[in-house]
């Protein structure tokens, strides 16, 4: 995600000119990319539809990949890090949208072990879990980062993760 980037720049060097813009890319983002079944993320999307593994229909991708989905939540966290007080809204409306992230993901959360699967929406077929040095791990050092992350997202689920015994894998 170039969001991140594009903030910095924006704020450091443009006097905020397309910061608007980088809200509406996550907009867009939740708008085609989000599975209302799942609340997880497509990896990927096409807009054309024409690439090999598009879905035809939505543009999207088959799948919902751990390591995609700590990244995109770290994109969220380090975008709102560098926000300014005069894109409230929109702070607000990306502080949602990661809020509403993390309890998708925890869904997806294996009980036994804490862990997640690579593939997260798709049964076990031979796939390892991932412990915290994936997805887990980049949630958790965003919301370390995230002084003003809301309490609901603790860290539950990346605590759990963390303290995962490494003979699950």
């Amino acid at each position: 995600m170039a969001q991140p980037f594009y903030m910095e720049y924006e704020t450091r060097y443009n006097k905020m000119q397309g910061c608007i813009d980088s809200y509406k890319q996550f907009m867009n983002i939740k708008k085609h990319m989000r599975d209302e079944k799942t609340g997880l993320y497509y990896h990927g999307y096409d807009e054309s539809r024409q690439m090999y593994w598009a879905d035809p229909v939505t543009g999207c991708s088959p799948n919902f990949w751990l390591r995609a989905m700590g990244w995109f939540m770290v994109a969220m966290v380090d975008v709102l890090e560098r926000m300014d007080e005069q894109l409230y809204n929109e702070y607000r409306g990306i502080m949602a949208m990661l809020k509403q992230t993390i309890e998708d993901v925890h869904k997806f959360q294996d009980e036994e072990t804490g862990m997640f699967w690579q593939v997260m929406a798709t049964p076990r077929r031979g796939q390892l879990p991932r412990d915290q040095r994936h997805g887990p791990l980049r949630l958790r050092r965003a919301q370390g980062r995230a002084s003003r992350l809301p309490a609901q997202a603790d860290g539950r689920m990346a605590e759990k993760a963390s303290t995962a015994p490494v003979t699950s894998i």
